[in-house]
């Protein structure tokens, strides 16, 4: 029973579906704006014909499924680059917390006084402080494949062991990106939301309309905030798991360093 596999799983459920959902209304909303009764809207339409509810909510998920990878697809160079170029990436912003890497410097002076600055690294100074478990993290990381090593490296080593010998870990950590996923594509369904709403109002001078261009300007910054969040969550969650899976190697490696 355990190698049996549903066929909507997690990431399924939260990163695709939620997001297709939200899409389709937007595309409904762009066709009705009044949001009529559907008789009117799909009137001449194969849609028409559509009696049974149950067909109806069927092809619904489906339609919102496939939708909902679209979605995912697109959010990833819209939501999740720009984000990671602007705010920084997860990942290195938690080594860079811990001590084992420095943000480096903007040189220009206009660089510097720009709010959102693509951050660059530089390999880690011999003089930087560690922290307890930038400490502890680093002897791991001497010890499995050695130090220096940039970030993406590291990550991926790290992902890996965990996926190989903390299967609870592991769970987490996809629990945590998952819904980091679903919360970027709700925040590019936040954004279409957005313009059609306000597409809408200058077209049709629909009063209703107000209200979804709100709403679509809460749903983009309260999804943009959380998928930030998971995503951090994600990266500590390995980094972690990784340290606490090779503890005893960790160990090792301190009473080497105090002899």
């Amino acid at each position: 029973m355990k190698d049996i596999k549903l066929p909507f799983s997690l990431f399924d459920f939260f990163a695709v579906l939620f997001p297709g959902v939200i899409m389709l209304f937007t595309i409904y909303l762009w066709f009705n704006p009044a949001l009529s009764a559907r008789n009117s809207v799909f009137q001449g339409t194969i849609f028409e014909k559509f009696g049974n509810e149950l067909l109806i909510a069927t092809f619904v998920v489906l339609a919102a499924y496939l939708v909902g990878y679209l979605i995912n697809a697109v959010s990833e160079y819209l939501i999740d680059r720009p984000a990671n170029a602007l705010l920084g990436w997860p990942v290195h912003q938690f080594l860079v917390k811990q001590g084992l890497m420095a943000r480096a410097r903007a040189k220009r002076p206009s660089e510097r006084k720009s709010i959102l600055t693509r951050f660059q690294f530089d390999p880690v100074p011999a003089n930087l402080v560690r922290y307890p478990f930038g400490a502890r993290l680093e002897a791991v990381l001497k010890k499995d494949v050695g130090w220096p090593i940039d970030a993406n490296s590291a990550f991926k080593i790290c992902y890996y062991i965990v996926q190989k010998e903390n299967p609870a870990a592991d769970a987490l950590a996809q629990t945590f990106i998952a819904m980091a996923t679903m919360f970027q594509g709700i925040s590019l369904a936040g954004i279409l939301l957005m313009a059609v709403a306000f597409r809408n109002e200058l077209a049709h001078q629909e009063t209703t309309q107000t209200f979804w261009l709100v709403a679509g300007v809460t749903l983009f910054v309260c999804a943009l905030v959380m998928y930030r969040r998971y995503k951090r969550l994600w990266a500590e969650t390995v980094f972690y798991s990784y340290a606490a899976t090779r503890a005893p190697l960790a160990d090792g490696a301190d009473e080497g360093a105090n002899q």
